[in-house]
């Protein structure tokens, strides 16, 4: 005879698979660059054979500590994204972990490296329109309005007129430290403007401008040649020119003369 019988095959959970490729055999993945956005699909790697069965994504370090700040992962599409900053840069590993309906998960570490890219240099402050007085020491750290992100990367300043003209004899700046510095004279006076420039070691570079008023002081008369002793005969003229003995270096300014008996 020939007994006829049902056979019911019950399913039984499967836990999710690696498809057969790491993430860390795909350098595409396992390279970002600071400032850039960055964007991968880590779903592509795992699967789950139960029909119906849906995966949901976790990422950690490695260790087990949280994602850096910059990163997160969607836990429905497994997409990882993030744009890393300049304090960002270096090496992490990565652990991504999906999980099935029936809490039954596997695991994949890979390696993301941030590369740092050159930041311009950045002015944190402008720097104040100013005066100083003729034949006073003018001093002034430029190098305070200025800042770079960039660990290790070295500023070196340079300075000029607005229009790209070299500064006056009596003023300098220290291309290292950044100071201004110098002192001027009566026919310095009058104001400039200082275009100060500072830049990087990949010569990227940020300038500010601003006005340097020299204030114009009084200053005193000088006798640039000592009146000659001289004699005259009586009932004869007398004349001579005494204004060629003194001198004034303020533009403008008018000697008055006036004589006495020792």
């Amino acid at each position: 005879p020939i007994y006829t019988f049902t056979l019911t095959v019950n399913n039984t959970n499967d836990a999710p698979n690696l498809t057969g490729f790491s993430m860390s055999d795909h350098t595409a993945v396992a390279t970002a660059n600071e400032d850039s956005y960055y964007v991968h699909d880590t779903s592509a790697h795992f699967n789950d054979i139960d029909v119906g069965d849906v995966l949901t994504y976790s990422a950690t370090l490695s260790g087990g500590a949280a994602l850096p700040s910059w990163l997160s992962i969607n836990t429905t599409t497994g997409v990882l994204s993030g744009t890393p900053t300049n304090t960002d840069s270096g090496a992490i590993d990565i652990t991504v972990t999906a999980t099935d309906t029936s809490n039954t998960s596997v695991s994949d570490t890979y390696t993301l490296t941030v590369n740092n890219t050159n930041d311009t240099p950045t002015l944190i402050s402008t720097i104040a329109d100013s005066s100083i007085d003729e034949s006073a020491a003018y001093s002034h750290d430029a190098s305070v309005h200025f800042n770079d992100v960039d660990t290790g990367d070295t500023l070196t300043y340079s300075a000029t007129l607005s229009g790209g003209a070299t500064l006056p004899s009596w003023l300098s700046i220290n291309t290292t430290t950044g100071v201004l510095s110098g002192t001027p004279t009566n026919s310095n006076a009058g104001s400039i403007n200082v275009v100060v420039t500072a830049t990087d070691t990949s010569n990227a570079s940020v300038s500010d401008t601003f006005a340097l008023t020299v204030n114009n002081v009084n200053d005193t008369p000088t006798l640039i040649s000592t009146i000659a002793d001289s004699s005259i005969n009586e009932s004869s003229a007398y004349s001579p020119d005494a204004s060629v003995h003194f001198n004034d270096v303020d533009t403008g300014d008018t000697l008055t003369y006036s004589a006495t008996l020792s």
